[in-house]
């Protein structure tokens, strides 16, 4: 996720606790480990690389606002994933800097979601089977 105005894109890591926000103006790269700061374990599997399904997934999906980042943070081991779906109610918000600024725990489990910067509001879609759109209003 980008921003070519800014110069700032983020990557989220799915298999480790880690975002990596680049800032081309100050051509630098921020990494924010955690919350929980493991490596998984991995073992090589043909021409790639496997990891144990016993090691909890990280971010789900990320967002890049003007001065946040959110990121849509599982904990959950890959097992649970599979059986559960991807039901994520919890939302990490960093400052660009790196610096965690708040925790939300939403309500409703979503599975993806986008931030509206103007009406201070995230809209998510949720984990349903039959999925809709949800709003959590910021203020």
């Amino acid at each position: 996720m980008g921003d070519w105005k800014t110069g700032y894109f983020v990557k989220a890591c799915i298999f480790r606790n880690r975002l990596e926000i680049l800032d081309t103006g100050k051509a630098r790269l921020i990494g924010i480990n955690g919350p929980e700061n493991s490596i998984p374990d991995f073992r090589p599997a043909g021409a790639g690389a496997v990891i144990s399904s016993d090691h909890p997934l990280a971010y789900m999906d990320v967002f890049l606002v003007k001065d946040r980042i959110y990121g849509l943070y599982s904990g959950k081991i890959d097992r649970k994933v599979l059986e559960q779906g991807r039901r994520e109610t919890s939302l990490l918000v960093f400052k660009r800097s790196g610096e965690i600024e708040s925790h939300l725990v939403l309500g409703i489990p979503i599975s993806s979601f986008t931030v509206d910067e103007e009406g201070n509001r995230i809209i998510g879609v949720t984990a349903d089977r039959e999925p809709c759109l949800v709003v959590f209003d910021l203020n």
